[in-house]
């Protein structure tokens, strides 16, 4: 299957995701089912994917509706999305994705795993309740 999913570390608090070559929209559901259950399993943490893409540089057709119906059933503790790569398409895809907004704030583009791990830890501290001084 070109798509793997797997926790990234052993804290729970990202999934990853790892697209290899050409996918399908149903690869895609029956891998998003997997990591919305992931969700479910530790309900206490706050889930990110980190989708890595920079072994593929398609997207299959109707993937702007698939994703919108897949975010409405997100888990109540999944905060979004850090897509990894440097592919044109994928970077106009989702920059057209930012502007829609059922999908506004969902997913973010970073060009490496390094950028995406930071990116995520920065929304992390950047969420955090203030505590008063």
């Amino acid at each position: 299957m070109p798509i793997q999913i797997r926790w990234y570390d052993n804290t729970k608090s990202i999934i990853l995701w790892e697209i290899e070559g050409q996918w399908t929209l149903n690869e895609m559901h029956e891998i998003y089912t997997i990591g919305n259950n992931m969700c479910l399993e530790v309900p206490e943490n706050t889930i990110n994917a980190l989708i890595d893409m920079t072994r593929s540089n398609s997207l299959p057709s109707n993937i702007l509706s698939a994703l919108t119906t897949r975010s409405r059933t997100n888990t109540p503790n999944f905060d979004m999305t850090v897509v990894v790569s440097n592919n044109a398409l994928v970077k106009a895809f989702l920059n057209i994705m930012g502007k829609m907004t059922a999908l506004h704030d969902q997913f973010a583009l970073v060009r490496s795993m390094e950028e995406g791990l930071a990116f995520i830890e920065k929304r992390r501290r950047d969420r955090e309740p203030k505590s008063p001084t």
